[in-house]
């Protein structure tokens, strides 16, 4: 969203889609706003939950699969990083980070979530594909696009199986 107006009690935005929001300035003040035209560029962060039982080979075929997606890519993606960040024995789920910094600046959104959505649906394909293969499922993935300006997107994204802006 882009600043239109700021006024005395509340302030109007463009969205994306050319629409006018009114958000009353209070509301802004208890919102952490990210000015995207003095920000670095943009990291998007992936949480994907496998089931435990994957093996580590197929883990290893995932980590390697995403890395070579985004480093074909150069002209959207400057890095990847993947990390396993827990685990969840009440689902039987283990967590994998991954964080993928982007070339282009916060002012060209449309190439941004151009980028998002290819790798989104990569993610989604790759991950489907090892579980599917070792007859599990329990697949989740979340997302947090772009992390300074979270709540600006909230419920922007419901795209199967689980994806949550």
């Amino acid at each position: 969203m882009v600043v239109h107006t700021i006024g005395l009690m509340s302030s109007t935005f463009l969205t994306s889609f050319g629409e006018q929001i009114v958000v009353l300035n209070s509301i802004i003040s208890t919102k952490s706003v990210c000015n995207h035209s003095r920000s670095p560029s943009p990291w998007l962060k992936i949480t994907v939950e496998l089931p435990t039982r994957t093996r580590p080979p197929d883990v290893a075929k995932f980590v390697g699969a995403v890395q070579k997606f985004i480093n074909d890519r150069e002209n959207d993606w400057t890095s990847v990083f993947i990390f396993i960040t827990g685990f969840d024995a009440d689902r039987a789920t283990m967590k994998l980070d991954v964080w993928l910094g982007a070339t282009n600046p916060y002012q060209e959104w449309n190439a941004l979530y151009s980028s998002r959505s290819r790798v989104l649906l990569y993610v989604h394909i790759t991950t489907y594909a090892i579980t599917t293969t070792a007859h599990q499922s329990n697949i989740s993935l979340t997302v947090h696009w772009p992390l300074t300006s979270h709540w600006l997107l909230t419920g922007y994204s419901q795209i199967y199986p689980r994806i949550h802006c």
